[in-house]
């Protein structure tokens, strides 16, 4: 049987990962966004205007 501290520091930790490889996961989204743009930014103002 886990200590009840032991068991709460596991789950911190997990729940500290989880969240730390979300914000990883948007940043990358967000860079892949920017770089796209930067990339196809005349084709995206003709699709606007």
């Amino acid at each position: 049987m886990c200590r009840e501290g032991a068991w709460a520091e596991l789950t911190a930790k997990v729940t500290l990962m989880a969240a730390f490889r979300e914000k990883t996961a948007w940043i990358f989204l967000i860079k892949i966004f920017i770089k796209f743009s930067k990339k196809h930014s005349k084709s995206i103002q003709k699709m606007l205007s």
